[in-house]
């Protein structure tokens, strides 16, 4: 049996009439002035029956009702609710009580469908299994559920179903008030609503981000467990289960992008991810790293600046999350599901192996994103090549078939382009994935690059120096390494060494309103 007593548990004439489940007739009696068990007390059945809409079926109910509890309370107080609900024939949800915050979260799918399962109505199972249970994208809409009715019901008729459906399991959640809901609900479980009322007693309304942390703390948890079951908490909580466009966006996010693991991954520059133009308008509009999209998300801002598709975006913030392990992001996991080839194709274990192919990888790259007609020729020709061998403008264009600004413009372009893909690391475009073992290469140049000043040959020394090469074995490189570097081959002045800062964009949090989400005292 189970004689679970509900967290702060009151004396048996406390309790609310609500507990004896009389159905409308609870509110005639409590405007009559019988809020608690107390208030009926020894009162006989004259008396009760002086009250108008009460007639003597009612006042047997409630006697039963009333004997029944008695007994099913032992002499410390201790109310058997199993017992008691099965003595009046009424269902006692959930079958298993919550031993913490973390338990009574994950356990809310199963009372829902339970719910669900004694309803007499089947709209208001529909309604519970099809929208309170569901996030955003997979509710049911209210026609949907209204032409599936037989008889077939107005998205208006639905909708008020819904609403006095989600106002009656707060009332018994918070207040043990149960007119029309022919369930009882265990004071263990109602007790974590009850902790997340008070604590929201004094609340208006409250932004996304505020909301999540509040509950995460009164129950104990992460915050991603609440995220998990975002869509029936606010669905009780503010009665409505369309939720304001923040709370939408954050229902349908990952909870995995909310734990501890993903602090790093929050950090992650956008450009680095693999979303294309959608990448590169994000970081335009100042949200620069991927904490700073989810926080747009959740504050509903990113809907309104219209940047591109927030599904699109959610989804592959979703993708990423998805590859979440204990140590962080594994990124084989994410080239995986992004499906996309490694360059180049062939390790290389050594710098050695490095330079010995740099033209040829990076002529490779230019010729799968054409990022100008002739880009992988000119880079072949000219940008590649040490000042000996580097053909002029006009020679290339010669080969080439143009004239010499139009290489210059090409090369100025290609330049800038792998600048950003290889320096600045942004991949956002990219249609291969960059081996890490190769960029770590890049990286390692670059330190000495940047010791260098504007000395082309003291960076080419330093470089072998730093690889243990020849400097003959480093001039195959250190060509295609400098021009990348400074914007020109080599032998010109670096123009990339100007480092600008982009400030982020404050985000204003979204919000809801709490109406009727109070508990009642």
């Amino acid at each position: 049996m189970d004689q679970t007593v509900a967290p702060g548990m009151r004396d048996l004439g406390d309790l609310p009439i609500g507990v004896l489940h009389l159905g409308a007739k609870t509110k005639v009696l409590e405007e009559a002035g019988f809020r608690t068990l107390a208030d009926i007390g020894s009162r006989d059945a004259a008396t009760l029956l002086q009250i108008a809409s009460i007639g003597r079926r009612t006042v047997e109910e409630l006697t039963s009702n009333h004997a029944a509890l008695r007994n099913a309370t032992d002499a410390d107080g201790v109310i058997d609710w199993e017992t008691y609900c099965a003595t009046v024939g009424i269902p006692l949800l959930p079958a298993r009580i919550p031993l913490d915050g973390q338990e009574f979260l994950s356990g809310l799918p199963a009372f829902l469908t339970a719910l669900a399962d004694v309803m007499d109505d089947k709209i208001l199972s529909t309604i519970l299994l099809h929208r309170t249970c569901k996030s955003p994208v997979d509710q049911k809409t209210l026609e949907e559920i209204g032409v599936e009715a037989s008889p077939a019901l107005t998205r208006e008729r639905v909708r008020q179903k819904e609403r006095k459906l989600l106002e009656q399991i707060t009332g018994g959640l918070l207040n043990d008030a149960y007119e029309g809901l022919g369930v009882h609900f265990h004071p263990g479980f109602s007790f974590w609503w009850r902790k997340a009322a008070d604590a929201l007693a004094n609340v208006e309304e409250i932004d996304v981000v505020s909301f999540v942390a509040l509950l995460a703390r009164v129950w104990s948890v992460p915050q991603a467990a609440v995220i998990a079951q975002l869509a029936p908490v606010l669905a009780i909580v503010t009665g409505e289960p369309q939720m304001a466009a923040g709370f939408r966006a954050l229902a349908r996010l990952d909870p995995r992008l909310f734990t501890a693991e993903s602090r790093d991954l929050r950090d992650l520059p956008v450009l680095k991810l693999r979303m294309d133009k959608a990448a590169v308008r994000l970081a335009d509009a100042g949200l620069q790293i991927v904490g700073d999209v989810v926080d747009g998300l959740c504050s509903g801002d990113l809907e309104r600046m219209k940047i591109g598709s927030v599904k699109q975006i959610t989804d592959h913030l979703n993708l990423l999350a998805a590859c979440l392990d204990t140590d962080g992001t594994d990124w084989e996991a994410y080239r995986a599901k992004v499906d996309l080839e490694i360059l180049p194709a062939t390790a290389f274990g050594s710098p050695a192996d490095f330079v010995r192919t740099l033209p040829q990888v990076i002529e490779d790259l230019l010729r799968r994103h054409e990022t100008s007609l002739r880009a992988a020729e000119i880079f072949r020709l000219r940008t590649g090549k040490g000042a000996r061998e580097r053909l002029t403008l006009h020679q290339v264009g010669e080969k080439l078939g143009t004239f010499g600004p139009s290489i210059k413009r090409e090369e100025t372009i290609l330049l800038a382009w792998l600048n950003d893909v290889l320096v600045s690391r942004e991949f956002c475009s990219l249609l291969v994935w960059l081996d890490g073992a190769w960029l770590a290469w890049w990286g390692e140049a670059e330190g000495t690059f940047d010791q260098a000043g504007d000395d082309y040959d003291r960076f080419a020394d330093n470089l072998a120096v730093l690889w243990r090469l020849s400097r003959k074995d480093v001039s195959v490189a250190a060509p295609t390494l400098w021009a990348v570097f400074t914007g020109y081959p080599d032998g010109r002045p670096p123009r990339y060494r100007p480092v600008v800062s982009v400030e982020t964009t404050e985000i204003a949090p979204g919000r809801i309103r709490l109406q009727g989400f109070r508990r009642v005292h």
